[in-house]
């Protein structure tokens, strides 16, 4: 699969806002495209690998632009550290191609580590403004995400996710990020909808198999055997 159909199959078009997006995730086939122009040989040896690298940003950037994409989202952009040096210089040397040649807001996604991937290049750091996300409280906008959950899932019975107990179990056993909120509800959901009872209640958070981020980290000698 050509760099062109990855990003075609991650492509999502916004109707809310009217704009177009186009998300690739680093961590599958997007990255490792970028990171290949250098590495393709046959008989011409480096001339065939430039000239695979120069006709795979051609056609990123001829697809980006017949789609008419207003911003580009890179996701998981922490796993550009995972190559070498040389790759990594590559892979931004790209990204900024394409904020030159489409002249579109390019948003780069991921933890700490993405802070500092972005950080190894001085021009793409000036032009990239860290914005932090912060865990979800126990506010109206926390409730306001829960009810979108509820309506979401369409489950026959209501789970009243917004209701202060449940929300702060929910909340707690989820650590506050949006990631493991929605595995946690998704989960939930699943096993409601297995036992029949079609509602997410307090048993079910507890009995569908979710492990938090911390129990994760430091998981119990029972369960680790």
């Amino acid at each position: 699969m050509d760099l062109a159909s990855c990003m075609m199959q991650s492509f999502l078009s916004s109707e809310k806002c009217g704009a177009q997006v186009a998300v690739a995730r680093c961590g599958g086939h997007l990255c490792r495209k970028l990171f290949r122009g250098r590495r393709a040989r046959d008989s011409h040896g480096l001339a065939a690998g430039a000239a695979h690298e120069a006709n795979l940003q051609f056609e990123t950037l001829q697809l980006l632009t017949s789609v008419g994409a207003k911003m580009l989202i890179i996701d998981e952009i922490k796993h550009v550290l995972a190559g070498p040096t040389l790759k990594q210089r590559h892979f931004l040397n790209v990204i900024k191609l394409l904020g030159h040649e489409l002249q579109v807001p390019i948003v780069a996604v991921g933890t700490r580590d993405a802070f500092n991937a972005i950080q190894t290049d001085p021009q793409l750091a000036n032009r990239f403004e860290p914005e932090l996300l912060r865990r979800w409280a126990m506010t109206d906008d926390y409730l306001r995400l829960l009810a979108s959950f509820e309506v979401a899932f369409a489950l026959a019975r209501p789970s009243r996710l917004v209701e202060r107990t449940l929300a702060q179990k929910i909340l707690t056993l989820s650590e506050g990020t949006i990631g493991e909120i929605s595995a946690l509800l998704t989960r939930a959901a699943l096993e409601a909808i297995d036992r029949g009872t079609e509602q997410i209640t307090s048993v079910s958070l507890d009995g569908c198999g979710y492990l938090s981020p911390r129990d994760r980290r430091h998981p119990s000698p029972l369960a680790a055997t």
